[in-house]
């Protein structure tokens, strides 16, 4: 390859790269082109293709030829070299760079519509009023952005309405219209201010989010992980529980991220608790194994309550499996102790029961609850889980004496 073409290649591609936008794109495929052929003072609509969902702009434009005129180069030709609407709107490449080079002497003048209906109302009696724009000066070539802050705001409406008249008053002329929508990214997906409200909501109502402490972090967090993975459309296809376990799964790793992953331990760790004093023992021992001891986040005092758990369960092996752990863990806890105490009470060991609560009785199991408090509470919650009863007055004569 010599010097020359070697300059012009690189020139070319990065030109290319130059053009390139992480916003959005030009979609030539769901581009308008159109040559129309109008009789003297004829009035004409055309409706544009459907705009693609994540349209926020559209460029178009008009160019009214002689007979044998033909344009030498295409709108979307020009686009390439424009990364984005800004280079538009922003004047560096101005709408007077997207002209055609080519027009011919022939003036005609146009209107946009955001309704059939409206178009057909022009046709028929040549108002205005109903237009989002109008050009009542005639030309012979026009070339425009439409943004969100026009009338004909693009992003509520899918398809748009050009009206055409002829200024011509003996000969017919030729018009194309070219029509180019620009497609950004995030619009695509839906996530408008309005549907990023709306999943906002939804996250509220969680359970586990009520007990966060950082709730800007954690929302800002989850909203650019949901983002990331689905489509607003998407997401609004999906059922009740289909919502909710989606929302669940990205928010566990969302706290974990933000270091609010304590507030969801202890959320677990309640829920837990709150099921096995509603003897709902299955639950309560699922939630405490799945959610804190499977995820790595549990201390010994969890594996000391999953082991009572188990107790009342009548899980022997494993509640006694189970509090060794905890011992392992910490061997100065009482609470593991006093679940050990149960398990021999429960299987007929009274000795080793006895044993523990004599070395145990006169301390306290937390700050605020003896050893015998919680003894006692602990024996009336079994004989109302219809427990036997046989040898817990063996128990209450050792705390007594």
């Amino acid at each position: 390859m010599n010097k020359c073409n070697l300059l012009i290649f690189i020139m070319l591609f990065s030109g290319y790269i130059f053009a390139q936008s992480t916003e959005g794109y030009w979609d030539n495929i769901r581009a308008t082109s159109a040559t129309l052929t109008l009789s003297p003072r004829e009035r004409i609509y055309v409706q544009t293709e459907q705009f693609p969902r994540g349209t926020t702009e559209i460029v178009y434009r008009i160019t009214v030829l002689d007979d044998n005129q033909k344009i030498s180069n295409n709108l979307f030709s020009v686009l390439k070299s424009i990364p984005d609407p800004s280079g538009i709107s922003q004047g560096s490449a101005g709408a007077v760079f997207l002209l055609s080079t080519i027009s011919g002497d022939d003036k005609c003048r146009y209107g946009i519509y955001s309704s059939e209906f409206a178009a057909k109302k022009y046709v028929e009696n040549s108002k205005t009023d109903l237009a989002c724009f109008f050009q009542n000066s005639p030309i012979n070539k026009e070339a425009k952005l439409l943004s969100l802050s026009s009338k004909c705001n693009v992003e509520k409406n899918d398809k748009l309405y050009f009206v055409f008249t002829s200024d011509n008053w003996v000969m017919k002329q030729k018009i194309v219209l070219e029509v180019i929508p620009w497609v950004n990214y995030k619009a695509a997906k839906g996530w408008s201010a309005k549907a990023k409200q709306e999943v906002l909501e939804n996250l509220k109502q969680q359970a586990i989010f009520k007990n966060c402490i950082k709730k800007e972090v954690v929302s800002a967090l989850f909203l650019e992980d949901l983002i990331s993975k689905q489509s607003f459309f998407d997401y609004k296809q999906l059922l009740t529980v289909e919502k909710n376990n989606l929302i669940d799964t990205i928010l566990q790793g969302v706290l974990i991220k933000s270091g609010e992953i304590k507030a969801v331990v202890n959320f677990y760790r309640n829920q837990a608790l709150t099921l096995f004093k509603n003897n709902n023992l299955e639950n309560a021992i699922l939630i405490l194994q799945e959610k804190v001891i499977d995820s790595n986040y549990a201390t010994a005092s969890d594996y000391a309550d999953l082991g009572k758990y188990y107790l009342f369960s009548k899980q022997y092996e494993k509640a006694f499996q189970t509090l060794q752990k905890a011992e392992q863990l910490d061997a100065a806890l009482l609470k593991t102790q006093l679940n050990f105490a149960h398990y021999y009470l429960l299987t007929n060991q009274i000795s080793s029961s006895k044993s523990i609560h004599k070395k145990y009785k006169l301390q306290n199991i937390s700050a605020t609850t003896t050893w015998i408090e919680q003894t006692t509470v602990d024996l009336k919650l079994l004989e109302d889980r219809g427990f036997s009863t046989e040898n817990f007055n063996k128990i209450k004569s050792v705390l007594t004496n």
